[in-house]
């Protein structure tokens, strides 16, 4: 499976335990397959050894940069309890030092402007410093933890301003925060009694952290399993909003792989906006795909875009309706119905218009006929010099538009000329001498649609996945 030429792929790897032979001999195969995919991102969510030795965490990273290097990725990873504890279990601050002085500003959030799409990654420790000399293999993310993440939230924000607000925003974090059911099946009293080991001990604390800081995106590891989980919470900061919970497998431990064999993330982010996960697992020394998973819809795409425009203009149309028609001849009329308009915190005169369409093609705007009686009457006027092919102006009202006017609806109609017509040229190239054989040509190559674009100020595709 390779991706599109306009996807844009980031790798998510953890638990690689790179402390013997066998799982470097796995973590070749792991890089083989993460190549083919060209990620410009590959997220580490911890236990890169199996306990923090100087030299083995050095390898690790000598391994992952010529993984990185080899794709154009740039790298970011956060520690697993194995890389702070002897064998994962027992704490000691000069075992942190030594993470800390291999992988320097590990923990410094990074923002990338990737084309088409803002991406922001933030990295959190599970392996909280108060915890106590020996707890087994349990996490705890802390307050100091919470409070640094507002704070390179904050700093983010203030460095790439619109460009932070609409990015998605990931957390890389290595203990799980929720329950993975496949690894809870038939197990006996004293598994279970493990299981309670492993554990994120601050769990709900820190879903409701990264859902008050507009986090989109948690990625993490611990279990040698891959999860998937979408959860709703209600914050007093942003209200309801909705969380997705992303586990990988041991992508190159070869003594405990997990339930699926080792296994590992690929996250490709689609032209239209949508966002899907593919969990991969190894059979055979080659790896497929175990699960597929929907991150973020078509749909959702939309609906961000569309509350997020709420934010920035104070006001919303609450249903957005194109109806077109195309004759014969290629010409189009068309219609958009606004419904509900409703403006919060200001008021607004005009909305602005623009159409455009390809050489070949003319467009004439209006009329705007209102659909909520005589509260305002709605007229589309002209704000420049306009051409054939170009059409900029405004929806103008007779008297400003406000929150004590109430919602309003209206119809904004236009045509255009020529818009989904075959050039001479093109016509005869298909068809040769023949003549009037252009019916529906339209529709059997609907690629001829390019020639004519719409783009509005509203909750239209094409602006929202401009």
């Amino acid at each position: 499976m390779s991706p599109n030429k306009d996807d844009i792929c980031i790798a998510h790897l953890s638990d690689l335990h790179l402390s013997n032979q066998a799982a470097k001999d796995v973590f070749k195969s792991v890089a083989k397959d993460v190549r083919e995919f060209a990620p410009r991102l590959i997220l580490v969510t911890g236990d890169l050894v199996d306990t923090p030795n100087e030299s083995q965490l050095k390898e690790a990273k000598t391994l992952l940069n010529e993984l990185a290097s080899s794709c154009g990725a740039s790298l970011q990873v956060v520690p697993g309890n194995h890389d702070l504890r002897i064998k994962g279990l027992i704490h000691k601050k000069s075992y942190r030092d030594v993470f800390d002085t291999t992988f320097t500003n590990w923990n410094v959030s990074q923002h990338y402007p990737l084309p088409g799409r803002n991406i922001s990654v933030f990295c959190c420790d599970s392996n909280s410093e108060d915890e106590p000399l020996i707890n087994l293999a349990r996490g705890k993310v802390g307050i100091p933890e919470y409070v640094r993440l507002g704070e390179e939230v904050a700093r983010l924000k203030s460095a790439h301003g619109k460009g932070f607000d609409d990015s998605y925003k990931i957390v890389l974090l290595h203990h799980h925060p929720l329950p993975i059911p496949d690894t809870e099946i038939d197990k006996t009293l004293y598994e279970r009694y493990q299981e309670a080991g492993l554990a994120l001990d601050d769990a709900g604390s820190f879903l409701r952290e990264v859902v008050a800081n507009g986090v989109d995106l948690v990625l993490h590891g611990h279990k040698h399993c891959p999860a998937f989980a979408r959860l709703r919470l209600t914050t007093k900061e942003k209200g309801e909003n909705e969380i997705v919970i992303l586990g990988a497998g041991s992508a190159s431990n070869a003594k405990d792989p997990g339930p699926h064999g080792n296994a590992y993330n690929i996250l490709t982010f689609k032209a239209d906006g949508s966002i899907h996960a593919h969990q991969r697992h190894m059979v055979g020394g080659t790896f497929y795909v175990l699960r597929e998973t929907t991150l973020l819809n078509y749909d959702q795409v939309l609906e961000r875009a569309y509350h997020h425009a709420i934010k920035l203009r104070g006001s919303f149309f609450k249903s957005v309706t194109h109806e077109t028609f195309v004759n014969d001849f290629g010409d189009s009329t068309n219609k958009i119905r606004y419904g509900h308009y409703q403006v919060l915190n200001s008021t607004i005169k005009a909305i602005p218009v623009q159409l455009e369409v390809w050489p070949g093609g003319k467009c004439i705007a209006g009329p705007v006929t209102s659909k909520t009686g005589k509260v305002v009457s709605p007229k589309i006027v002209q704000c420049e010099k306009n051409t054939d092919q170009r059409f900029r102006g405004a929806i103008k009202f007779d008297m400003p538009v406000s929150k004590a006017t109430g919602p309003i609806s209206f119809d904004f109609e236009y045509t255009v000329f020529n818009a989904f017509a075959l050039s001479q040229d093109q016509h005869l190239r298909m068809y040769g001498n023949k003549e009037h054989e252009h019916r529906s040509v339209y529709i059997r190559h609907p690629y001829e649609r390019q020639r004519y674009s719409l783009i509005l100020t509203q909750r239209s595709e094409s602006q929202i996945l401009a």
